[in-house]
């Protein structure tokens, strides 16, 4: 078996975890703490896995990332930031030289700027969530325009947002379903 089907493997089992994981806790047939589990298992993978396959996984994974059941009262730590993190200090640590091209100084540039939005704010802590996500898109604006050097990858990334877009497709047709019948 290639490297490439036994990673094309892990991936539609992964996929097949955390859906199965997703329905059963939307069903509340199982606590919703078993989210932490599947999303342990998916974060295991990015970690041991080539950054372009943690790449394909986190694109076509979009639709089904969850907030994490932190407490009863907080489950707004989406598992898509851990993931993106994980997957930037994961690039961070493999590349022995840095070098930012136009694209990626902007987006620090910006990133910096919008810091500067906390001083005025009014709520500091919707201000500070604000830059939370910024840094998070910088970071993948990063891996995304590193990891794409040619087409292979390219085709890859592509296939996955044609997964994700299938995965918002059937649970848009679910929810129609349910809706009039």
């Amino acid at each position: 078996m290639s490297e490439y089907s036994k990673n094309n493997t892990v991936f539609w089992i992964l996929l097949g975890i955390e859906i199965l994981a997703l329905v059963l806790v939307c069903l509340n047939v199982l606590p919703r703490e078993l989210v932490l589990v599947s999303n342990a298992i998916v974060l295991f993978y990015l970690i041991v896995s080539p950054i372009e396959d943690g790449l394909f996984l986190f694109v076509a994974f979009i639709p089904v990332l969850v907030a994490l059941p932190i407490s009863e009262s907080f489950d707004s730590l989406s598992v898509g930031r851990i993931f993106i993190l994980v997957l930037f200090f994961k690039w961070l640590l493999s590349k022995k030289q840095i070098k930012f091209q136009r694209i990626e100084i902007l987006s620090i540039l910006l990133l910096l700027t919008m810091t500067l939005s906390i001083i005025p704010a009014i709520d500091k802590i919707v201000a500070i969530k604000k830059i939370i996500y910024l840094v998070n898109l910088t970071a993948l604006i990063i891996i995304v325009k590193s990891t794409i050097k040619d087409n292979v990858v390219f085709n890859k990334i592509g296939k996955a947002i044609l997964i994700s877009g299938g995965i918002v497709f059937l649970i848009a047709l679910i929810q129609l379903i349910i809706i009039y019948f």
